[in-house]
């Protein structure tokens, strides 16, 4: 890597995108990996316009370029221009089997609505890193939109046994519980997803229908409170849910 490059990256980890742009625009574009940092500039800078032509730069280069195919896939994907990203992705699969690219591939096909293709990358690339958060965590969303919940909860656990700090697998994995009737494992994760965020008001609600429907009114009461505090919207609108009606609704009884 030129010395020059160096610099720039420096610049960036500063935080200082325009002055890294500046600096690499003073030098020959000579190189794709000059074309991919300029890229990163103008993404960092909100000038996203050039940075897909920046990227689209890189790839012209280096067409194995990994990491422009990903970012340029992402960036029209994010545009709406889906057939643009899925052949930009698929065109630099054929030259690199890069896990971010495949990613980002997966992402386009179940925003598209393949969702049976969807599954499909998001499964090669399970099998092949099974410790990837982020490609079992869509995969299990995935699974859990199909309504495949048996799947989608052991791909939860999984996420929970290897990735025991990251609460929304835990979340998640409580709402599957609780739509099969398994209130009590449910309400037991949830109370550690609100001991480690005490305002995830989503998990409070989980949390107060959980304990109600294992008959535990008085913490179901008790995590009605604290989302009655920390959301009076979502509040209101469980409380209307479970009471089965639009009026006022009422909090439930104490035991």
């Amino acid at each position: 890597m030129q010395t020059g490059w160096l610099e720039a990256i420096s610049l960036l980890q500063q935080g200082d995108a325009q002055g890294a742009r500046d600096h690499l625009l003073r030098l020959p574009v000579a190189h794709a990996e000059q074309e991919f940092l300029l890229g990163v500039c103008a993404h960092a800078l909100q000038d996203i316009p050039q940075a897909v032509t920046c990227f689209a730069q890189t790839l012209q280069r280096d067409p194995a370029h990994a990491r422009a195919a990903a970012a340029l896939g992402a960036l029209l994907a994010g545009a709406g221009r889906h057939a643009d990203a899925e052949a930009v992705l698929r065109r630099n699969l054929r030259r690199t089997d890069d896990a971010q690219v495949r990613f980002n591939l997966a992402v386009v096909l179940e925003d598209t609505g393949r969702l049976d293709d969807a599954l499909a990358e998001y499964s090669q690339l399970v099998a092949r890193h099974p410790g990837d958060y982020a490609a079992r965590h869509n995969r299990a969303g995935l699974y859990a939109r199909r309504m495949q919940l048996a799947d989608a909860a052991a791909d939860y656990r999984e996420l929970v046994r290897g990735h025991p700090d990251q609460t929304l697998p835990w979340q998640n994995l409580a709402d599957i519980e609780i739509s099969q009737g398994h209130y009590s494992a449910a309400l037991t994760r949830l109370e550690e997803v609100v001991r480690r965020e005490p305002g995830n008001a989503k998990a409070l609600m989980s949390a107060a229908i959980a304990a109600a429907a294992d008959g535990q009114f008085t913490a179901s009461r008790h995590f009605f409170q604290r989302l009655q505090q920390h959301d009076p919207a979502l509040w209101q609108g469980a409380l209307q849910r479970l009471n089965g009606r639009g009026g006022t609704a009422t909090e439930p009884e104490p035991e």
